[in-house]
């Protein structure tokens, strides 16, 4: 009897594993894209690299004054707030794919490569940690309604 609820409930895991991955990767959208508008804010892209540079001295004093994380003379790509708004994280197919919905998406990726958008290594592990978790939660569950 034991052997057969095992047999059931590994096979019940296996079948269900894919789906709870899913559901977790989907519950961490939003932190996704959080930690992705916070590494703009503090002047990094995906890389780990800052993002460039601003045009002008006087301008980074005025970015500087509005009281931004960045350091001087890098960009946060924040000056309304709508591209930070816009900002997202969202599944497609079986990959990642970060962008924002504000007009200046195309001007700004231009200007500052692709690699705005998307999570530096340090945030990967961050959110893949915390996906595996709520995954072993599902697996811990499961294991003990044995």
């Amino acid at each position: 009897m034991l052997f057969q609820s095992l047999k059931k409930a590994s096979d019940n895991i296996v079948k269900n594993l894919s789906k709870e991955a899913d559901k977790a990767i989907d519950n961490n959208l939003s932190t996704m894209r959080d930690l992705n508008v916070e590494q703009m804010e503090q002047g990094l892209n995906s890389d780990g690299k800052q993002i460039g540079l601003l045009r002008s001295e006087p301008y980074a004093r005025a970015k500087k004054a509005t009281g931004g994380v960045a350091p001087f003379g890098i960009p946060d790509l924040k000056l309304t707030g709508d591209f930070h708004a816009g900002t997202f994280a969202k599944k497609q197919g079986q990959s990642l794919q970060f962008g924002s919905t504000d007009s200046k998406t195309g001007e700004l990726t231009s200007k500052y490569g692709k690699e705005i958008f998307g999570l530096t290594d340090k945030n990967k592990t961050t959110t893949t940690d915390q996906i595996l978790a709520e995954t072993l939660d599902y697996v811990t569950t499961q294991i003990q309604m044995i």
